[in-house]
C-alpha cells in the first residue's frame, strides 16, 4: 500500500494534536511508516512541552525553598548581627538642654 500523506495530513488537521487525536490517528493507521510518522510528530510534540512545564515547574519550586532559605538563615543571624534601620543608626545624637 502507498503512503498517503494526504490523508495522513487531513487526519492531524481534524482532530488536532491532542493526545486523543494522536491516538486515534495512530490506531487507526495500517502501515509501520505511516505509525512511525505519527509517533515522530507526537513525541516531537508533546515531549518539549512536557519538558518545559515540568521545567518550570521544578525552577519554581527551587527558587521559593532559595527564598525560604535565605529567610531562614537572616533569622538565625539576626542575633549575631543585629539589623541596622535607616541610615544613620550607628551615629549617637547627643542632645543639648537648653539654648
Amino acid at each position: 500500500m502507498p503512503f498517503d500523506d494526504a490523508r495522513f495530513a487531513e487526519a492531524f488537521r481534524a482532530r488536532g494534536t491532542h493526545v486523543a487525536g494522536v491516538y486515534r490517528a495512530v490506531t487507526r493507521t495500517r502501515s509501520w511508516p505511516e505509525r512511525l510518522l505519527v509517533w515522530t510528530v507526537a513525541l516531537l510534540l508533546f515531549v518539549p512541552a512536557v519538558a518545559l512545564v515540568t521545567l518550570l515547574l521544578v525552577a519554581g519550586v527551587v527558587f521559593f525553598a532559595a527564598l525560604l532559605l535565605v529567610a531562614w538563615i537572616r533569622s538565625l543571624l539576626s542575633g549575631v548581627f543585629p539589623r541596622r534601620t535607616g541610615r544613620s543608626s550607628n551615629i549617637r545624637v547627643i542632645r543639648r538642654e537648653g539654648p
